[in-house]
């Protein structure tokens, strides 16, 4: 896969990197948001229901791709998705999560998309405490990031629910995308919040388009009511050397495919592969080089 960087696009603290490529993968494959959508996703708690595992059942004849911190909302708690995975096609299966609203387990409704993704905050830690190959790991610290969110936005959730804290400031989210445009053969985008950097690359420009709002909005909400404004010279280049085999770490697979993580000296994502071919892969620079100018 050769990936290539577009112009740079800017709003507030925010600057945006489109990722392209020319020649992307050609396989089908599902998101979880048109799964729903089409009727062929159901997401359900499982039979004895616990915090950190839920079934998905993928009736479509596509691998169903499930994207590490995408958010399903309703049943006893929200949740959000564990690690990047495909589900194979006509399969049921207990998937890893974490919850994104702990202050309820009481049945609420059908799980449904929930249209966001944790916000980048939350993904960054997350990636972080997910290195020993455990999801229950991430838990503690996928809490105190939603907590801290509220915090900084003295904005609270009876039920500190993520979700919540987004539906909050849905105009001021719009107001921000109007900014972002999206290429014709854009695949991620490398995102920056002032000395905090993510990346998100995906197979194919169809499943990033399907992407792309989420992925932005997680450093949209970071950035509300920040009025501190850095603009300085950033190698965004040298963030795509990350995402390199020899930094790859085998862990359990959930599903088709093989799932590894990256971890090199600057920070830790995730990485899916299938056939050969890479799905979808994160990674965020760690904590330490937060406060230094990248």
């Amino acid at each position: 896969m050769t990936l290539l960087l577009g112009k740079k696009q800017e709003c507030g603290n925010i600057t945006i990197v489109p990722i392209l490529n020319d020649s992307p993968l050609k396989l089908d494959i599902l998101d979880l948001t048109t799964g729903f959508k089409m009727g062929l996703v159901e997401v359900s708690e499982c039979e004895q229901s616990t915090v950190g595992t839920i079934m998905v059942k993928n009736n479509a004849t596509s691998p169903l791709l499930l994207v590490d911190g995408e958010e399903v909302a309703g049943a006893k708690q929200n949740r959000i998705i564990g690690q990047s995975m495909l589900i194979p096609p006509n399969t049921s299966i207990p998937i890893p999560v974490n919850c994104s609203e702990q202050g309820r387990w009481n049945y609420k409704s059908e799980f449904k998309h929930s249209n966001y993704m944790a916000n980048s905050e939350t993904r960054c830690r997350k990636a972080e405490y997910n290195m020993d190959n455990s999801i229950r790991a991430s838990q503690g610290a996928v809490w105190d990031s939603i907590e801290d969110l509220q915090v900084k936005r003295n904005s609270f959730s009876k039920t500190s629910a993520l979700r919540d804290n987004y539906e909050k400031i849905e105009k001021t989210n719009d107001d921000y995308l109007k900014h972002f445009g999206i290429y014709e053969n854009q695949v991620g985008v490398i995102a920056r919040l002032e000395n905090k950097v993510g990346l998100d690359v995906f197979a194919n420009h169809s499943l990033y388009e399907q992407y792309s709002d989420m992925i932005l909005k997680s450093y949209i909400i970071d950035d509300v009511g920040n009025n501190s404004l850095i603009k300085d010279d950033f190698d965004f280049e040298a963030v795509l050397d990350n995402i390199n085999e020899k930094y790859f770490n085998k862990r359990n697979t959930v599903g088709l495919g093989q799932s590894y993580f990256i971890k090199t000296n600057n920070g830790s994502g995730t990485s899916l592969i299938y056939e050969n071919e890479l799905i979808h892969a994160n990674f965020f620079y760690n904590n330490r080089l937060r406060n230094l100018k990248l």
